[in-house]
């Protein structure tokens, strides 16, 4: 799928993860990070978002959320890859 629609796609990656949390806020709540950041995740590559990835930097917290929250995100969901 080309990068400017994939942030609009349910099935990615940011996508799943501020659905499970509740939004972009209450994501950047759980993790401790600003807002405005959290949402550029889901937001296209060419407008200077991440095209529905997550950082790699937030990958291990992210996990330990999704862990202990039960969320139904499995790893390869989080990462990516199907």
């Amino acid at each position: 799928m080309h990068s400017a629609h994939r942030a609009h796609d349910e099935h990615t990656p940011a996508r799943m993860v501020i659905a499970a949390a509740g939004g972009y806020r209450r994501l950047a709540e759980y993790l401790n990070l600003d807002a405005r950041w959290v949402a550029r995740w889901d937001s296209p590559a060419d407008q200077r978002g991440t095209g529905g990835r997550i950082p790699a930097s937030q990958i291990g917290p992210i996990w330990r959320l999704i862990r202990r929250e039960g969320w139904p995100i499995t790893l390869e969901q989080l990462l990516g890859v199907d």
